[in-house]
């Protein structure tokens, strides 16, 4: 089973849909048994969308903006 590390480094590329049937159901296993992993690919899926509406509303320019500053942080 994949450690919590693991499903971390691959929830962008999961969410992205740019994994394999494989490591998508490895990823599945680990979050059935992992209420932490679940929680923070929920956030992270929350978090995505936002931006996604965010750079709808007031400009993808803006939107990095922000980005840089929190990378900054």
């Amino acid at each position: 089973m994949l450690s919590c590390k693991e499903v971390v480094a691959q929830s962008d590329a999961l969410l992205a849909r740019e994994v394999t049937l494989r490591q998508r159901l490895q990823i599945m296993i680990h979050l059935f048994v992992c209420e932490h992993c679940r929680r923070y690919l929920h956030q992270l899926e929350i978090m995505l969308r936002s931006f996604r509406r965010l750079r709808e509303t007031v400009g993808a320019d803006k939107v990095a903006e922000v980005m840089d500053a929190v990378h900054r942080s």
